[in-house]
């Protein structure tokens, strides 16, 4: 039934279209009746093909520049005694080597487990960042590195492949713990007024009510997705899975 409805819709464009350069060419000048024509197919093939349902949608939210919270997170148990002063004075030296500047302006105190930065990379983008790390067994530790930018929809791929340089970097002397698994979590959050994130399924308003709050949670293979009101929370221990995620998710409007 779809592909007969998108059939149908492709045929009503294209014999539009060919009609209206018939007439150009006849001298006839263009139908206005016969070019309003076209936007009940347009519709339909907006809302049947995928493709051009997501890249429009995309597209939109590329050119609207709305900020968004975006949140990177990844943590595992390492084989090391290492102490938080270590971390530290190693975060530090990667940070240095990246260009980036520390900014004194933090609202939380290190502590013995937890470290606190505000730092702004070369093109002016600050973020604050938080490193935890916990004692596990003997010579076993957790190690959880945390990002948090405020930055537009279109800089998000950017900050990802710039979270993952940094962790590599980080982390590139410790080894994950025999039986342990690492973690990678990226959170999206947009304004109450501006789009809700969606990955693979979408919600739909039916109906004269406005839903204040939904949560809509499956998986797609190893990834776990989690969309609620204007955020999208994913979870896998694949890094590609994450990227995946954030290179396709679709922020929508108005569809509440």
């Amino acid at each position: 039934m779809k592909k007969t409805i998108i059939f149908l819709a492709l045929a009503s464009l294209i014999w539009t279209f060919v009609t209206l350069i018939n007439d150009i060419f006849d001298g006839g000048g263009v139908n206005f009746v016969e070019f309003v024509s076209v936007i009940p197919a347009i519709v339909v093939l907006y809302s049947e093909i995928d493709w051009i349902y997501i890249k429009w949608n995309k597209l939109r939210a590329y050119f609207s520049a709305n900020t968004i919270s975006f949140s990177p997170k990844y943590q595992f148990v390492a084989e090391s005694n290492t102490t938080i002063l270590d971390v530290n004075s190693y975060f530090k030296e990667v940070l240095s080597k990246l260009n980036y500047k520390s900014i004194d302006k933090k609202s939380r105190k290190n502590t013995h487990q937890d470290l606190f930065f505000v730092v702004r990379s070369e093109n002016g983008i600050e973020a604050n960042i938080e490193i935890k790390i916990s004692p596990k067994d003997y010579d076993k530790i957790g190690i959880i590195l945390k990002f948090d930018y405020q930055i537009s929809y279109r800089d998000a791929k950017e900050k990802w492949e710039e979270f993952e340089k940094i962790r590599n970097m980080m982390f590139a002397k410790y080894s994950i713990a025999e039986g342990e698994k690492q973690r990678y979590e990226v959170s999206i959050q947009t304004s109450k007024t501006a789009f809700n994130p969606f990955y693979r399924l979408t919600v739909r308003h039916l109906g004269g009510d406005k839903i204040d709050k939904f949560n809509l949670t499956f998986r797609d293979g190893d990834l776990k997705i989690t969309s609620t009101l204007h955020q999208i929370y994913g979870v896998s221990e694949n890094p590609e899975s994450i990227k995946k995620m954030i290179n396709e998710y679709i922020p929508l409007s108005k569809i509440l």
